[in-house]
């Protein structure tokens, strides 16, 4: 029967679960930067009158082109350095792409740092499902990935109403500062909690 199945299941043991919630950690932090992105355009428009809105799309465009392209190698940079190390590496990116974010003067370094941002969030994403997955029991796994994806979807609908809550107090650019805080914290926490998982 199904009961007995799901009494065969392995256990999952307290320190995999914490591993799978510093993992979140940074998932969630990757969500809530391009939900917060999303909302603060506009804003972002109107600190920067002469620009087009083609120039100011560019901040979403040259996120999304970063992230495919540094994607595609992030895995093998995974294996090849250890994922933690390439994990630790994108949060270092995303937080000096935020610090750049909310000083940057004009439009090309706000896209730069976008860029910056989305070349962490590449690194980042990938490895820490890839500790995830390794630290848990091969039978429970598909679990950890359903937890883990959920952190996601949770980061993109807060993610407005945050970054909405605080561009209405006070400007776009203390609402991208809340990814310095949360992302120092995830990469300390992950420093303190994370094992570097096989190079496979």
């Amino acid at each position: 029967s199904s009961e007995e199945r799901s009494l065969e299941l392995p256990k999952v043991s307290a320190n995999a679960w914490k591993i799978l919630l510093a993992t979140c950690l940074t998932n969630f932090v990757i969500g809530l930067d391009l939900s917060i992105t999303n909302v603060a355009i506009p804003n972002i428009q109107s600190s920067f009158p002469t620009a087009s809105t083609a120039d100011i799309s560019w901040c979403l465009t040259f996120y999304m082109l970063t992230y495919a392209g540094a994607l595609i190698v992030s895995g093998r940079w995974a294996d090849q350095f250890g994922r933690v190390r390439v994990l630790n590496g994108g949060f270092i990116c995303l937080i000096i792409g935020s610090s750049l974010l909310i000083l940057a003067p004009t439009v090309p370094l706000l896209v730069v740092a976008r860029g910056l941002i989305g070349v962490g969030a590449a690194m980042a994403a990938p490895a820490s499902l890839g500790i995830a997955i390794a630290a848990w029991p091969a039978e429970r796994r598909a679990t950890a990935v359903t937890i883990w994806s959920s952190t996601l979807a949770l980061s993109s609908a807060v993610g407005p109403v945050i970054g909405g809550f605080v561009i209405e107090l006070s400007s776009w650019r203390w609402a991208f500062a809340l990814n310095i805080p949360i992302g120092i914290i995830a990469l300390i926490w992950g420093v303190r909690v994370l094992p570097e998982s096989d190079r496979d």
